[in-house]
């Protein structure tokens, strides 16, 4: 029988850095900048889960995209409101609006990637 997939694959720097796009120096800088939580070997060799993948798109897009500095990128994390439209979540449990936020993170998250894959080598 086949093994079966761990359910929290871990990814080295180096194979982050080819999925997000992104040099594994700044990966190494936004850990240190965001408070990025990583799990390390005993080696000191960092690990990088999904969910962290999924932070480094969003800071991504915020800096890169969105134009925003380090510090007001830090400070729309921090604050959760990045990509919230707080007139359309007034009227949800705050669970719901939490719902949404996410999905409208994870939607522009996959957007960007789209725009990646499309642009010529």
């Amino acid at each position: 029988m086949g093994r079966k997939k761990s359910q929290r694959e871990l990814y080295r720097i180096g194979q982050v850095a080819k999925m997000t796009g992104v040099q594994a120096f700044v990966l190494r800088f936004w850990e240190k900048e965001f408070n990025l939580k990583l799990p390390k070997a005993k080696s000191g060799h960092r690990f990088y889960r999904q969910e962290d993948i999924q932070k480094i798109l969003t800071i991504k897009r915020l800096l890169y995209t969105e134009g925003y500095t380090i510090k007001g990128a830090m400070q729309k994390l921090h604050w959760g409101e990045e990509d919230m439209n707080p007139s359309a979540s007034s009227s949800l449990s705050p669970r719901e609006a939490n719902y949404r936020r996410a999905l409208h993170h994870i939607r522009g998250d996959m957007e960007q990637l789209l725009k990646e894959l499309k642009r010529p080598s």
